[in-house]
């Protein structure tokens, strides 16, 4: 039984939401060349300065309850309009965003928007 071990950054951004890792495992049963491949993908821990830098229309990241989301391309499809966004771009927005009710398909697109995780230290 051996294991090799290798890792690479899901997209090329350097903040993208995900590490992803990658075992291949060989049993004594199985071929060198049919492994089995293993993939995890572990959240990127992104510090609230670098959030920070993601405040205008054309960049704009907020933080959701220690997840960090990149709203750019929501911007203008926002229901409560543009300026919301912006004007909490590059900030922690949890409360604001918990005073207002939100519906079932804000859920899904947020999960597209997912960048990351806050890093710990970061939280205010």
């Amino acid at each position: 039984f051996r294991v090799w071990k290798s890792t690479r950054l899901g997209q090329s951004h350097p903040f993208d939401a995900t590490l992803s890792i990658s075992f291949l495992i060989f049993s004594s049963k199985s071929s060198p060349h049919q492994p089995q491949a293993i993939s995890t993908k572990m959240p990127k821990k992104i510090p609230l300065s670098e959030v920070a830098k993601h405040n205008t229309p054309e960049d704009c990241w907020i933080v959701i309850d220690g997840k960090v989301y990149n709203v750019t391309e929501f911007i203008e499809e926002h229901p409560g309009g543009e300026g919301v966004l912006v004007a909490y771009g590059g900030t922690d927005c949890t409360e604001q965003f918990e005073s207002v009710i939100h519906s079932q398909a804000a859920a899904e697109i947020m999960k597209e928007l997912y960048v990351g995780d806050l890093a710990p230290q970061s939280k205010l």
